[in-house]
C-alpha cells in the first residue's frame, strides 16, 4: 500500500504550493520474505563447498549454495503455482 501526504504551504511571494511526499510501508509478508532472502544469502555464503547430487539416473557435483539456491527456486516456483490455483 503506497500512502502520499500532501502539505501547503505559503511561499515568499504569498504563492501556495504543494509538496507530495511519499512514505513507504511494508507488509509483514514484505518483510517475512526478506529476511528469508537474508538467511538464504547468508546460508550460501557460508556453505561454499562442494557436494555429490545423486540424481535419478546421473550423478553431480556443484557447490552447496547453489543446491541451497536452486531448491528454494523450485519452491518459490511451486508455491506461486499453489496460490494461484487458490485464485490469488
Amino acid at each position: 500500500m503506497r500512502r502520499t501526504v500532501l502539505s501547503c504551504t505559503t511561499a515568499p511571494r504569498g504563492v501556495a504550493m504543494a509538496e507530495a511526499t511519499s512514505g513507504r510501508s511494508f507488509s509483514t509478508k514484505q518483510i517475512v520474505a526478506a529476511v528469508l532472502v537474508v538467511v538464504l544469502v547468508i546460508l550460501a555464503i557460508v556453505n561454499a563447498g562442494k557436494v555429490e547430487i545423486d540424481l535419478v539416473f546421473t550423478k553431480v557435483t556443484a557447490p552447496l549454495f547453489l543446491v541451497i539456491v536452486g531448491s528454494a527456486v523450485i519452491g518459490w516456483v511451486v508455491g506461486w503455482f499453489m496460490g494461484r490455483n487458490r485464485g490469488d
